[in-house]
């Protein structure tokens, strides 16, 4: 009986150990067609044997760099190697506020890791609004970056001010370019993914959204289901719970065992288990208020580094690795170096075309997360080849603002479309061109990114290239029309002698005389004389026929329709009597007009003649660009008038 009991205990310890270890319901992950991105895993990377793994140990510090930080940092560190001859390094999560930038600046040169803390160590708990959001996290890079001199490519990791944090928090450094945040609880005992100081989670990305139990934590910390961050790493806030004591900063602060024996046993558990890396965060207070911890935290670094296997790092170096896994006994000095910002895109093309891509709702992240596919995608759009395809330039979008002007910028993006160049080479650019502009393979390119969640706003705009000049497309030759049957020509005849009576008597004569071919009517064939039926001008096709041309207006030429000769007669004879009366009328009026004397004649016939050249404005009438409306133009120089008198 006592051993099916302790079967029993046995099976239901095992079933709390599972259900610790699992993630959070509704949770899952899988990386294996992503870039930058890892799932969580108690599991080190890479797949090696635990005792290659090497054993890393995350140093880091919180607030404002002053004098004091920098000497203690300094005095560890600089005077001890990793086994691989790179000097040991930390990560500083500096707030603007009380930092020395001098300082600053020397321990980034050096090699030292500048990470945020929010500009003067504002709190962000949940429901605090974007725009302050956004001051608090990218004041400090800003400040960091212009006034401190560090370059805002290397600032790329975030901790939140006493650990309190939001969403919005991780939405703010993901649209920002942020590589990490180092802000979400982990304990063992926190139902969450590690299970003892020997079973710890790695660090993640945020891809498929947050693994840890935020719930265990929520009077502090808060996390949404739905988030997702692609390519953004958490790397844990590990609590520290050993000797009966949990230590989450500053370890040895209180309980009477000092800083070395906490900290001992913790590596050792980690040592012997996964080799998760172990954590050492503190404040510069830690050491201020005892100094002698400073002496004790040397005795535990040389303990760790007399392994051979162990390694002080940063936590972008820690990513690195983590990117890719080798072996401890591989680690070259290569690590020394900081880790590399992206590469430089290729050369350009002499020839070849770009794609502009407008992406709804994405940013430069996801992007950069997802370029491989999306350079394949674009190649296939084109018909070029993958390897001779490349993002060469990203703009706009939420992830754009960087660090200076972080508010303004970043609020006046929310929402805005990422614009994504990508450039192809190829022999023949117009080629590239025509062929993207089918519709079939822009469709399939829509397809494409639809399966790696970006949506493009309009049709993609694609520009070939010769010799680095673009090249001038003409629009793609519309099909040919539908041939329409078009009325036949209709030949204009001579027009008829004006003594010809059936020329005046069936045919309307043209305004502008016989020679206005465009306005008159041809006759029928039998109302021409005879040297116009000639065998080299055919003869007028009849109206039953051939209709008339849509152009020309056609004319009654029979009885019915035409003037009479009766009517025309009366028209003349009306317009005879009219002139008789207006010569009378005329000659009366002349015959009753005074006659004046030869004073008035005189006076008549005086003139003044102004010289002004022809089409000059009239005297005293307004000129365009005058001052005052209607005032006469100014003259340089005064005009020569001439008096001329005439006599009669």
């Amino acid at each position: 009986m006592a051993i099916s009991l302790t079967g029993v205990a046995i099976l239901l310890l095992a079933l709390l150990y599972g259900a610790a270890a699992a993630t959070q319901p509704g949770y899952s992950c899988d990386c294996s067609s992503r870039n930058n991105c890892m799932c969580p895993s108690n599991e080190a990377p890479g797949g090696m044997e635990l005792k290659d793994v090497p054993q890393f140990i995350l140093w880091t510090h919180d607030d404002g760099i002053t004098p004091l930080t920098e000497r203690s940092f300094r005095e560890v560190a600089d005077e001890r190697q990793n086994p691989n001859g790179c000097p040991v390094r930390t990560t500083m999560f500096t707030t603007a506020q009380a930092t020395d930038c001098e300082l600053a600046y020397g321990m980034w040169k050096d090699g030292y890791e500048i990470a945020t803390h929010t500009a003067d160590h504002t709190s962000l708990p949940d429901g605090t609004p974007l725009n302050e959001t956004v001051d608090a996290i990218l004041g400090a890079k800003r400040f960091l970056s212009q006034e401190c001199g560090i370059p805002a490519s290397d600032i790329r990791g975030f901790r939140n001010p006493y650990l309190v944090t939001n969403p919005l928090v991780r939405q703010v450094l993901f649209e920002n370019g942020f590589l990490y945040d180092s802000t979400l609880l982990e304990a063992t005992n926190s139902e969450s993914l590690s299970t003892s100081m020997e079973d710890r989670t790695w660090p993640y990305t945020m891809d498929y959204g947050i693994a840890q139990n935020c719930a265990w934590f929520a009077d502090t910390q808060a996390c949404d289901k739905s988030e997702r961050w692609p390519g953004l790493w958490e790397v844990p806030l590990w609590v520290l719970q050993v000797l009966g004591l949990e230590f989450t900063m500053d370890p040895g602060y209180y309980g009477g065992r000092g800083v070395y024996e906490p900290l001992k046993e913790a590596f050792d558990a980690a040592y012997a288990g996964n080799r998760a890396p172990v954590p050492i965060y503190i404040h510069t207070t830690w050491v201020e208020k005892q100094p002698e911890r400073l002496e004790e935290l040397k005795r535990f670094a040389d303990y760790t580094l007399d392994k051979g296997d162990v390694f002080w790092v940063t936590m972008s170096q820690l990513i690195e690795w983590m990117r890719n896994p080798v072996p401890a006994s591989q680690l070259s000095k290569a690590m020394c170096a900081r880790p590399a910002a992206a590469a430089a895109p290729p050369a350009m093309p002499a020839d070849g075309a770009n794609v502009t891509l407008t992406l709804n709702g994405a940013t430069a992240t996801q992007v950069a997360d997802q370029s491989d596919r999306l350079v394949a995608a674009v190649a296939q759009l084109l018909g070029a080849e993958s390897d001779d395809t490349f993002v060469a330039a990203t703009s706009g979008g939420p992830g754009a603002s960087k660090a200076a002007g972080a508010q303004r910028r970043l609020l006046a993006q929310a929402g805005s479309p990422l614009q994504v160049t990508v450039v192809a080479a190829g022999a023949d650019p117009l080629a590239l061109y025509w062929h993207a502009s089918a519709a079939n393979t822009q469709a399939a390119l829509d397809g494409e990114l639809s399966v790696m969640g970006l949506q493009t706003e309009g049709k993609p705009v694609v520009v070939p290239f010769k010799g680095g000049v673009a090249l001038s497309v003409a629009s793609a030759p519309a099909p040919a029309p539908v041939p329409v049957p078009k009325p036949a020509a209709v030949p204009l005849p001579r027009a008829a002698p004006a003594a010809t009576p059936a020329a005046a008597s069936g045919t309307a004569a043209a305004a502008g005389g016989a020679d206005d071919a465009t306005t008159s009517t041809p006759t029928a064939a039998s109302d021409l004389p005879p040297s116009s039926s000639s065998s080299s001008t055919p003869a007028a096709p009849t109206a039953s026929s051939t209709p008339a041309p849509a152009t020309m207006e056609a004319v009654d030429t029979s009885g019915s329709g035409g003037l009479s000769t009766g009517v025309i007669v009366g028209i003349a004879v009306g317009a005879v009597a009219m002139a008789l009366l207006l010569a009378a009328i005329a000659a009366f009026l002349l015959t009753s007009r005074p006659r004046r004397s030869h004073s008035a004649k005189m006076s008549a016939a005086s003139s003044i003649v102004d010289e002004t050249p022809q089409g000059s404005p009239t005297k005293g009438s307004p000129i365009k660009g005058s001052p005052i409306k209607g005032s006469p133009t100014k003259q340089d120089t005064p005009r020569q008038l001439n008096i001329i008198v005439t006599s009669a």
